[in-house]
C-alpha cells in the first residue's frame, strides 16, 4: 500500500512538473506576443507620424500655392482697376468734347 502511495505521489508530481513546463512556456509564448504587439504599435505610430508630417508638408504647400494665387489675383485686379480708371477718363475727356463740340455748335449757328 505504501508503494501505490509512493506510485500516485510519483505521478503527481511528474503531472505538476509537466504543467510547471506548459506555464512556462505560455509565459515565453506570451512575452514574445506582448512583445510583437508592442512593436507592431511602434511601427503603426511611426507610420502616423510620417503620415501627419506628409499631410503638413502639404497643407503648407497648398497655403503657399493659394497665397501666391491671391498676390497674382490682386495685382491682376489692381491692374484692371487703373486700366479702367483710365479708360474712364478718356470717355468722360471725349463726352466733355462733344458736348463743348455741341453748345459751341448751337451757340454759333
Amino acid at each position: 500500500m505504501l508503494k501505490a502511495k509512493e506510485g500516485q505521489q510519483m505521478a503527481l508530481e511528474e503531472r505538476v512538473a509537466c504543467i510547471e513546463g506548459i506555464l512556462g512556456q505560455m509565459d515565453k509564448r506570451l512575452t514574445n506576443v506582448e512583445t510583437a504587439v508592442s512593436n507592431l504599435r511602434d511601427k503603426i505610430d511611426q507610420k502616423f507620424e510620417i503620415a501627419n508630417e506628409k499631410s503638413d508638408q502639404f497643407k503648407t504647400e497648398i497655403n503657399e500655392k493659394f497665397d501666391r494665387f491671391k498676390t497674382e489675383m490682386n495685382v491682376k485686379f489692381d491692374q484692371l482697376k487703373s486700366e479702367i480708371v483710365r479708360n474712364n477718363r478718356w470717355l468722360i475727356g471725349i463726352i466733355i468734347a462733344t458736348w463743348v463740340t455741341t453748345i459751341l455748335t448751337v451757340l454759333y449757328r
